[in-house]
């Protein structure tokens, strides 16, 4: 038997874009907010729960860097096929 049941997985889990370490305000973000919750020690959960907020805040704030990224890329791609052409 099928039925519609809502499962509980728990929290959704930290998302970390590699492309974020392009930029230089990232690596020290996570550098000052690592240590400033240093506190936590030996509850790496609860820390990485903590970062996944300011990360999540940071990448709002400045645009999702990773989007603005992608439609950088595309424009230069269409450029260079105009270019080719």
């Amino acid at each position: 038997m099928i039925y519609n049941a809502e499962i509980d997985w728990g929290p959704r889990p930290l998302k970390f874009i590699n492309g974020w370490f392009k930029k230089k305000e990232c690596v020290g973000l996570i550098e000052k907010e690592w240590s400033n919750i240093g506190s936590l020690n030996g509850h790496v959960a609860r820390k990485l729960r903590k970062l996944k907020g300011v990360l999540r805040k940071w990448n709002g704030d400045n645009g999702n860097v990773l989007e603005n990224r992608i439609v950088e890329c595309g424009d230069r791609i269409k450029v260079l096929d105009e270019i080719s052409e």
